[in-house]
């Protein structure tokens, strides 16, 4: 054990002499990680160092997010473990989780279904030849760089491995706007946004013209299907007018033609917000949807 223990000194005194204790010492946090964080180590794993910030792979998104909560204690935790202030900040990210660590891994890794694995993990066709194109014919020409066509080419080919793969394994391929989607969907998510999109506006255009409409028929013909697409669609409105009428209001001193045109818009206001034409609303009605204030201009008017 003296042997051991005079080893041990004379490390701890060469690393003194060249300055690299602190940096000795703020490594430890690898080895020492589960007594510092107990069962959360089988869910998070530290992958790397960089300066005084310590990169942890996690196992899901939501434990990223839980420990995120935990990263003020957690370094507290390390740093008491390491005996000085040697880390400052924790990042917490799932996508370090496949990441390969001991010498283990590494040599599972060469053996050929490791290999295969890895091309899985990076989403290439396991069909692909040599003879196959590597990267879409002729790009980056225009380019000067060499180094960045070659790295332009790289990304192309990866991204075209990854599409094959994915196609290959049951993900679809949008004819409309050509976006790969998992099978199970029963249709392509960037076009649903984008038709709800436009929907969502086409209803606030049409509420705009008929503000007394219902919320059915307004879905109906807007063809939004969604009821809280179609309440947030009246409630856009409704702001606009409440902004409309205010602006307006602030201008109306001396002038007629602002004032006018803020009475204008609470009739559409109070039509909005009774969805009923404004011709029919007795003026109690009117008083409730749009308020006191904004009905007495409109009996001025």
């Amino acid at each position: 054990m003296t042997g051991v223990s005079g080893l041990a000194d004379i490390l701890n005194r060469t690393l003194d002499d060249l300055g690299l204790s602190p940096k000795a010492r703020k490594y430890r946090v690898f080895s020492l990680w589960s007594k510092i964080v107990g069962d959360i180590s089988r869910h998070a794993k530290p992958r790397r160092l960089q300066g005084d910030v310590l990169f942890v792979a996690t196992a899901s998104s939501v434990w990223s997010q839980e420990l995120t909560f935990m990263r003020e204690s957690i370094v507290a935790k390390i740093n008491q473990a390491l005996g000085g202030e040697y880390v400052k900040d924790v990042r917490f990210s799932e996508h370090l989780w496949g990441a390969q660590d001991g010498e283990q891994q590494r040599r599972d890794a060469m053996s050929p279904g490791g290999r295969q694995a890895q091309r899985e993990t990076r989403g290439e066709d396991l069909q692909d030849s040599p003879r196959e194109p590597l990267h879409p014919k002729g790009l980056g020409g225009e380019i000067g760089d060499s180094a960045l066509v070659r790295a332009l080419r790289k990304t192309a080919g990866a991204m075209m491995r990854r599409r094959r793969y994915l196609l290959a394994n049951g993900f679809k391929l949008c004819e409309t706007c050509g976006n790969i989607y998992p099978g199970a969907k029963s249709e392509c998510p960037a076009c649903r946004v984008k038709r709800e999109f436009v929907a969502y506006n086409r209803a606030i255009a049409i509420l705009d013209g008929r503000p007394y409409l219902g919320n059915q028929e307004l879905s109906r013909l807007a063809g939004l299907p969604d009821t809280w697409l179609v309440e947030h669609a009246r409630r856009e409105l409704e702001s606009r007018l409440v902004s409309a009428i205010r602006y307006r209001l602030g201008r109306s001193a001396g002038n007629a033609s602002a004032r006018g045109e803020a009475a204008l818009l609470a009739r559409k206001l109070a039509s909005l917000r009774s969805q009923a034409p404004f011709e029919d609303l007795s003026p109690e009605d009117v008083e409730r949807a749009i308020g006191r204030r904004l009905s007495t201009l409109l009996k001025k008017e």
